[in-house]
């Protein structure tokens, strides 16, 4: 991890971070497993690219379940995103779509 950039968690041995560019890529190693989080999607790319040079490696998406506890992931900042693409942001919340 180190040779591809990453930096070591003082804390959380487990944990590797890099920074490129104000961006971040998170890797958190179990075993054998990765579990992957990032701000850029060409961080992951490029990070899935380097990692395929070195192991054999299969990505299984997004994740859902660690450790048997289901994940729960807001979607506040993707619905934002959304809202913004379509030049809505500053549109008025209503309780239903019918107003």
């Amino acid at each position: 991890m180190k040779n591809l950039g990453f930096e070591r968690n003082l804390s959380e041995y487990t944990l590797y971070i890099k920074e490129v560019d104000g961006k971040v890529l998170v890797v958190s190693l179990y075993v054998d497993d990765l579990l992957i989080t990032w701000s850029s999607k060409e961080l992951i790319d490029k990070f899935k690219e380097d990692m395929k040079v070195v192991f054999e490696m299969t990505g299984l998406g997004r994740m859902i379940f660690f450790f048997g506890m289901q994940i729960f992931l807001c979607q506040y900042k993707y619905a934002k995103e959304i809202l913004k693409k379509f030049n809505m942001e500053l549109y008025k919340p209503v309780a239903t779509p019918i107003n």
